[in-house]
């Protein structure tokens, strides 16, 4: 995914210079907000994550983009949080201890072998992290002289890595383990912001895009505020 996205913002990048010409205008926009992810589903055919529903992560994200038209216009963006955690203590199904005893009465001088049910303490640490490049479409709407309203809606490709941790405390004879799974897909993306004109170049950009997420890890939503600071030529 990253070479796509790499390749996408450079084709653009090539064609920003000759917006001016055809009467539209480009612009570069860099974003600082939060991740606040929820999902209905959270595992895979070989992990069962069941009880983990979401968490809360800073994030980072470029976009550039041009308008078409008075009111239409194109965006790509790159956009990468921070992973975030998240720890689950859980009892899972009894696992058999063999030992000695004797039964009642047994007169025996050979103890029999007993096999008595002892239930499993698992201790799961999770970390996961959803990078995702958009391609978008946008339509502007004017409010005054200075501020545009703006409402956004595309395709969205995800790169969605788990790392879980497990140890065992009430049985030490196992060791803790782990398994890092990377997935990839796509969903819908939309979005709405405001383009606040701060001087004839720069602008303020407040907003928050909602990201549709369906695979192999998890099914749920990206809810993604934000607020930028843009440059058009």
């Amino acid at each position: 995914m990253y070479r796509i996205a790499i390749l996408a913002i450079a084709s653009l990048l090539v064609v920003l210079p000759a917006a001016p010409a055809r009467g539209q205008s480009a612009y570069v926009t860099g974003v600082a907000g939060a991740e606040v992810s929820r999902f209905s589903r959270a595992g895979s055919a070989d992990i069962d994550l069941g009880g983990f529903n979401g968490g809360e992560a800073p994030l980072l994200a470029v976009r550039v983009g041009t308008s078409l038209s008075e009111r239409w216009g194109v965006e790509l963006e790159f956009a990468r949080p921070s992973a975030f955690e998240g720890d689950r203590r859980r009892f899972g199904d009894p696992v058999p201890l063999v030992g000695a005893g004797r039964q009642p009465g047994a007169t025996d001088p050979i103890p029999d072998i007993v096999i008595r049910p002892v239930p499993v303490d698992v201790r799961i640490h999770l970390e996961q992290r959803t990078t995702t490049f958009d391609a978008l479409a946008w339509i502007r709407q004017r409010v005054g002289s200075k501020v545009d309203l703006v409402y956004l809606g595309g395709l969205s490709l995800n790169r969605t890595v788990r790392e879980v941790d497990a140890d065992f405390p009430g049985l030490p004879i196992v060791r803790p383990g782990g398994a890092r799974l990377t997935a990839y897909g796509s969903g819908p993306v939309a979005g709405f912001e405001a383009r606040i004109a701060m001087t004839e170049h720069v602008h303020f950009v407040p907003g928050v895009r909602i990201h549709g997420l369906s695979g192999q890890v998890s099914e749920g939503w990206l809810i993604r505020p934000g607020v930028g600071l843009g440059w058009s030529f």
